[in-house]
């Protein structure tokens, strides 16, 4: 057991002392150094995860838009969809009501000549209130019916010079 003074080896898994002197300082740079490469590595390594962790965020809300956006676009489609459909239930009522209306006009342009041939027969009865009755009627179904309203004209004329005759002979009378 020989000089206890004695240093010990220094081994590469032997610490070094920290000491005053300028050998021991050296190695206490080497490992702030380390230990600062270390930290600036952990910083970056934090920056990174940070980094990626806000691009998975931005991911997952790029990824919702993008469902909403195409849930309205879906939205979009459908009511374009119905409002073709509406549409075309729009032209075939309309296309229904024209051929309704048509029907009609033709039903209201029989029922004038009907009157008209009744007011005819009336006439030849020698009923001519009824005749007159038949024929304003005749014009109102279907006021374009121009023989009716001829004719209507013409009674008008014929049987005023004749009522108007009788009413002037009561009111001669009475004088």
């Amino acid at each position: 057991m020989g000089n206890r003074n004695r240093e010990a080896p220094e081994h590469w898994f032997f610490a070094p002392s920290y000491s005053s002197n300028g050998k021991d300082s050296g190695v206490a740079e080497a490992r702030a150094s380390v230990a600062e490469r270390n930290r600036r590595k952990q910083a970056q390594a934090r920056m990174r995860y940070a980094l990626m962790a806000g691009i998975g965020a931005l991911a997952i809300v790029a990824g919702f838009q993008w469902l909403q956006a195409e849930h309205q676009r879906q939205s979009a489609e459908n009511n374009a969809a119905m409002a073709r459909a509406e549409a075309a239930r729009t032209k075939e009522a309309l296309a229904s009501e024209a051929e309704v209306a048509a029907k009609l006009q033709e039903q209201l342009r029989q029922a004038s000549w009907a009157s008209f041939n009744q007011a005819e027969r009336q006439f030849q009865l020698g009923e001519w209130p009824e005749g007159i009755a038949l024929l304003a009627r005749a014009i109102r179904f279907y006021p374009q019916n121009q023989v009716a309203s001829e004719r209507f004209f013409q009674e008008l004329i014929v049987r005023r010079e004749k009522v108007l005759g009788r009413r002037f002979r009561k009111a001669d009378r009475l004088l």
